[in-house]
């Protein structure tokens, strides 16, 4: 038999249909969640294994987890690329690009964090979208969105043994829903 680890770690979900009603259930259990307004069908939870299990058995067809290609599990998400991307998400939603589908052209820039202004703290790659310079953050094979124009003084590269959650070109891209 298979164990399911316990541990929380933040997983999203694609909400198909019944949207009140899984954030209400995820409400009413108090898991901690996220659901960003350029990104509304998509409901990201810090919870357990266990309770993914639960929640698909008890709104059948209303949600998918993203899934890792390889592993065929619900993919949990690296804890840093989720505060870096609730980071940037939570900004006024005029100052974000949403990107529909991960788009490796995008993901090729320069490795950078933001030093001030609305997205300080933030870090991703550069990359000129529509004639300006813009951050772009992205949670792996799930979301990516693009910031406004952030001024090259606001920004400092990140030197390579300091990329921990930053995405590179060479990660897989993926999109896969069961």
């Amino acid at each position: 038999m298979k164990t399911i680890d316990q541990k929380s770690s933040w997983y999203a979900a694609k909400m198909i249909k019944n949207r009140p009603r899984v954030k209400d259930a995820v409400q009413r259990d108090s898991v901690k969640s996220y659901i960003a307004p350029v990104v509304p069908n998509i409901l990201f939870i810090c919870c357990t294994r266990k309770y993914i299990d639960t929640l698909v058995q008890d709104n059948p067809g209303s949600l998918y987890f993203y899934r890792d290609p390889e592993r065929k599990e619900p993919q949990a998400i690296d804890e840093r690329q989720m505060r870096n991307f609730m980071l940037v998400t939570s900004a006024p939603e005029d100052s974000l690009i949403p990107l529909d589908e991960v788009d490796r052209e995008f993901l090729q820039g320069q490795k950078v964090r933001v030093t001030g202004g609305i997205f300080e703290g933030a870090e991703g790659v550069v990359k000129r979208i529509k004639g300006d310079r813009r951050l772009i953050v992205s949670i792996t094979g799930i979301a990516c969105v693009a910031t406004c124009f952030i001024h090259p003084s606001l920004l400092e590269p990140i030197p390579e043994n300091e990329m921990g959650g930053v995405n590179s070109a060479d990660n897989q891209l993926d999109r896969t829903i069961v």
